[in-house]
């Protein structure tokens, strides 16, 4: 072979390992980086979602311990409602029957006044309880239990509102002979089942779900 043409092969093939030695270097360095890049989006993506799953989770539990605050408030107001709309509606009966006054029973407009304070009252704590429930659906993956288990709190309302009037109306009708006499639903039974059966019935089943779901996506991560 000729010399010439020997040396010049050679030159060619140094040429040539002198130009892929960098290349190589150079695509290691951007297979590195990519792989490097990929590692940390797939561990910020990792912690992104970690956090806003523990975000989502305190609001969950706190919205659960929420509405634990509404059933205590709604037992007492609704209680404390039928308890001063009974005596209003009696001592306006013995007024009305022209009885002697028991002022054990205070004062009619003292009454009066009281049960316009606890409906002020009660009404601004169904405001926080619908707010409640709207932050449910907002915070709670949505399904027909749950809506199953919403739907109870607006006829109760209006169950509550009748249980209360048709105190008001028995005494409304009320006669010499039966005025003192205490109809079931003042009674501390009759009370007691109808703040069980409207309040604390809904209010705890849609606790239950709540803390179920809760432990559930727990378990999850």
């Amino acid at each position: 072979m000729d010399v010439n043409l020997t040396h010049a092969i050679a030159a060619n093939v140094t040429l040539d390992q002198s130009l892929w030695i960098p290349l190589i270097s150079f695509s290691s360095g951007i297979i590195g980086a990519l792989v490097g890049g990929a590692a940390t989006y797939i561990i910020q993506r990792s912690n992104i979602k970690s956090n806003q799953f523990e975000k989502r989770k305190q609001r969950q539990e706190q919205v659960y311990s929420r509405l634990m605050g509404l059933e205590i408030m709604t037992d007492q107001l609704q209680t404390s409602m039928n308890e001063a709309y009974t005596l209003f509606a009696l001592i306006r009966a013995r007024e009305r029957l022209h009885l002697p006054s028991r002022p054990e029973l205070g004062k009619l407009e003292e009454k009066h006044r009281e049960c316009n304070e606890l409906a002020h009252e009660l009404a601004r704590n169904y405001q926080r309880l619908w707010e409640t429930i709207g932050l449910i659906r907002v915070l709670f993956s949505p399904s027909e239990e749950l809506e199953k288990l919403i739907k109870p709190f607006k006829p109760s309302m209006v169950k509550l509102r009748e249980h209360r009037e048709s105190i008001v109306s028995y005494y409304n009708d009320a006669t010499i002979s039966n005025v003192e006499i205490e109809p079931y639903a003042v009674s501390n039974k009759g009370a007691e089942e109808v703040i069980i059966k409207y309040v604390v019935d809904p209010f705890e089943a849609l606790q239950k779900y709540l803390i179920d779901e809760i432990r559930a996506e727990n378990d999850l991560h």
